[in-house]
């Protein structure tokens, strides 16, 4: 946090929250980076049996009526990451049935059932879905219907409504091209209907802010939410080349606490769990842009749009040279990510935060900050965080996450899988056929 001297709410909490970290982080002063590393541990039963609880009592969830199919996700995904099964009481069918009664008749998932469809929601039952995997899940999409929600949902030139007659923001357009890339489905006609790319990035008005990070729609202030739902949604759209990337690199580097070692949704505000994915996960995904461009233009190749001053300022051009790139070296799932020789954050330093800071090892689920209470919500980005850091590290923090798609974020095999089982010729004739019908 930026100190000018003025006392605010703000600025108070901050330093409350120094003065509790004194007290958790005290055992490791004189420590070693490798004794810090060594001491600290995830506590994966605890953790299982948190998320456990919420799949038995998932008929509770009142207070979150309306979003439901996040409460499926969030547990589901964090499951998923742990490498845990489902409670003997709770089948995964019974999520599915339970989505198929969240899907509208006229495409996309609500809420809950008899809701409307909303963006949100149907990223969210798409995710779990793809998450549980298999016939029963992925066969429960009516994939036609659900496209004619999301080209309705088009506000020409001018992104998406979230839903019939809702907001506009980032989160439609990463909603939107997520699913269908989940989904396996064309997404060129989407991204051209609602100009999604030109209402992110470069334009006459758009939601890259001065500072670099992207806010919900234009005008807004820089946000780590609304940033990483619109760099991947133009990564998933092969359009970040509309995006001012040194800028917004700029912009990420410096919302990573320098005490706290976690991140900051936005400039002069606390740091919070969450944000190990929101923000975190925006390395990986700005490493491949930065990766694949470079090596593009090292060719001579085209890209549309793409010079080197996309990659740095026009002082830096004269000088600048291509990041070094290596191979994750991941023996899980086919792809291999591109992992910086120098990080871009402090890996350690976040894994520090979210185990001895986050994490509830009594009770399972991780949480906000210290002194908040846990919820799913915290307990999946939390964990999603983890994963990113272990991946974008190169292995060199190890909390035995399998591979996790950062554009995405559900597991690279459970991706790769539902990608194949629309993509096949079974799938495409049957619904052909019932189109026909």
């Amino acid at each position: 946090m930026i100190e000018d001297g003025q006392r605010t709410e703000t600025s108070e909490a901050q330093h409350a929250l120094e003065q509790r970290l004194i007290s958790l982080l005290k055992d490791y002063q004189g420590s070693t980076a490798d004794d810090v590393e060594s001491s600290l541990e995830l506590t994966r039963a605890r953790h299982i049996e948190y998320l456990h609880e919420g799949l038995r009592e998932r008929q509770h969830h009142i207070a979150l009526g309306c979003s439901r199919p996040w409460l499926c996700y969030w547990i589901t995904h964090s499951l998923a990451l742990l490498r845990a099964p489902f409670p003997p009481s709770v089948e995964p069918i019974d999520v599915v049935n339970f989505l198929r009664a969240c899907q509208s008749p006229t495409g996309g998932f609500g809420g809950g059932p008899m809701q409307l469809p909303h963006l949100a929601p149907t990223y969210a039952a798409t995710s779990t879905l793809v998450t549980l995997g298999g016939q029963d899940a992925l066969s429960s999409v009516d994939r036609a219907a659900l496209l004619g929600f999301v080209k309705r949902m088009c506000k020409v030139r001018y992104a998406l409504n979230m839903h019939a007659g809702g907001e506009v923001d980032c989160r439609g357009c990463y909603t939107a091209v997520a699913t269908l890339h989940m989904l396996n489905m064309d997404k060129a006609a989407v991204l051209q209907l609602s100009g999604m790319a030109e209402f992110i990035g470069r334009g006459g008005v758009h939601a890259q802010t001065y500072e670099g990070g992207l806010g919900g729609e234009p005008g807004n202030e820089a946000h780590g939410g609304y940033t990483y739902c619109g760099l991947a949604a133009l990564v998933l759209a092969d359009r970040v080349d509309v995006l001012n990337l040194p800028s917004l690199l700029h912009w990420a580097v410096h919302r990573q606490g320098l005490v706290e070692g976690g991140f900051m949704g936005r400039t002069n505000k606390l740091v919070d769990g969450c944000y190990s994915f929101w923000q975190g996960a925006l390395f990986p995904l700005l490493q491949q842009c930065i990766c694949v461009m470079w090596a593009l233009l090292a060719e001579g190749s085209a890209v549309p749009q793409v010079s080197a001053a996309v990659l740095c300022t026009e002082e830096e051009n004269a000088v600048a040279e291509p990041p070094t790139c290596s191979s994750s070296g991941t023996t899980e799932g086919s792809r291999a990510t591109n992992v910086p020789d120098r990080p871009l954050f402090n890996t350690a330093a976040l894994r520090l935060w979210l185990l001895q800071c986050c994490q509830n090892r009594r009770g399972g689920g991780l949480r906000d900050k210290p002194g908040t209470a846990v919820d799913y919500y915290h307990t999946c980005y939390c964990l999603s965080g983890l994963a990113a850091c272990q991946e974008y590290s190169g292995g060199r923090h190890t909390d035995d996450f399998p591979l996790v798609d950062p554009s995405i974020n559900v597991l690279t095999s459970k991706l790769d899988a539902a990608i194949a089982y629309y993509g096949s010729s079974a799938v495409c004739e049957l619904e052909s056929g019932m189109d026909q019908e």
